[in-house]
């Protein structure tokens, strides 16, 4: 195994790790069925990119190199995918294992936004139907995948534009 690929696991599995500790800290302080919650894990996940891009660029820039956007893309989907992955896996566990009353709290809460936002309400046993463990880890799967890959996209090209930017920054007449 390259020493590419062992970097790339390694971020994605401390990215999984802290997107997982997020989860539970939400969900110990109550706040883990919030409308706003999913803007946690989304910071969490920019966190992580952000944080894999940046080291991936100071592994390239140890070697002598100058850091590419295909390279800081690249850490941030291993980053992405790697959280996707243990967050499924999490959730398949603690919804089987730990929590077995997740998809009754979740079906209540989503019911309860419904009323709380006046939209059309659809019975508890209706959302109780359409939720299962594994379709929430898949769906966590897929978005901290695909939402992660296209920030870490993003994230490269700002990363790119500021090492071009701090590279070449005009030299002022009588400077070293």
């Amino acid at each position: 195994m390259t020493r590419q690929v062992k970097e790339m696991l390694t971020v994605g599995a401390v990215a999984g790790v802290v997107q997982v500790a997020a989860g539970i800290l939400m969900y110990v302080t109550g706040v883990y069925f919030a409308p706003w919650s999913m803007l946690v894990s989304l910071f969490v996940l920019l966190s992580c990119i952000i944080w894999a891009c940046r080291r991936s660029a100071a592994r390239v820039r140890a070697d002598g190199k100058r850091p590419r956007w295909l390279d800081m893309v690249r850490a941030g989907i291993a980053a992405s995918v790697g959280t996707g992955v243990i967050y499924a896996a999490y959730n398949l566990i603690f919804i089987t294992f730990v929590y077995p009353h997740f998809l009754d709290d979740m079906a209540r809460a989503f019911v309860g936004m419904q009323v709380a936002r006046h939209l059309p309400v659809q019975s508890f046993e209706a959302v109780r139907a359409d939720l299962s463990a594994s379709r929430i880890a898949l769906a966590n799967l897929l978005r901290l995948s695909v939402f992660g890959s296209i920030l870490s996209a993003l994230v490269a090209l700002l990363m790119q534009a500021w090492e071009r930017s701090r590279t070449t920054q005009p030299r002022v007449a009588g400077s070293t």
